[in-house]
């Protein structure tokens, strides 16, 4: 899975990715999906056709059909690449909440520059820095 926008989640099969059908999507779904892009919970969810994303929507295949998570993880989770559905059943999902980001100077302050110490804080408040495992130059 990738984030396109933060907004849209999007199955990648192949470089250009497919839809999720709304057929059997619940709160577990959008929670396991949310979590296997990195983010803790999802916000919001809709499977009413959303016109905003049609045109990106249609230029794509549905590939994902009567998704069903057992747990909160996306292991867990089973599907379908047959379908029975039109772009406007596809799942419209908003992950969060987001961490925000800072730069901190050598004694704690907020960078005035493009240089420092990454912070991350989260939405419940927690706060420390970022583990370079995974981060390339």
């Amino acid at each position: 899975l990738f984030v396109k926008k933060k907004f849209e989640a999007v199955v990648s099969t192949q470089s250009t990715g497919g839809t999720v059908c709304d057929d059997g999507f619940v709160k577990a779904n959008a929670i396991a999906i949310c979590r296997e892009m990195g983010f803790e919970d999802y916000e919001y969810a809709s499977w009413e056709g959303n016109g905003s994303f049609m045109e990106r929507q249609t230029s794509l295949p549905i590939v994902m059909d009567s998704l069903s998570c057992e747990e909160l993880d996306f292991s867990s989770c089973v599907y379908t690449r047959e379908h029975d559905c039109s772009h406007g059943e596809d799942i419209i999902l908003k992950c969060g909440p987001e961490p925000s980001f800072r730069l901190v100077d050598a004694n704690g302050n907020n960078s005035t520059g493009n240089y420092g110490l990454l912070i991350v804080t989260h939405q419940d408040g927690e706060s420390g820095t970022v583990c370079d495992d995974g981060f390339t130059t």
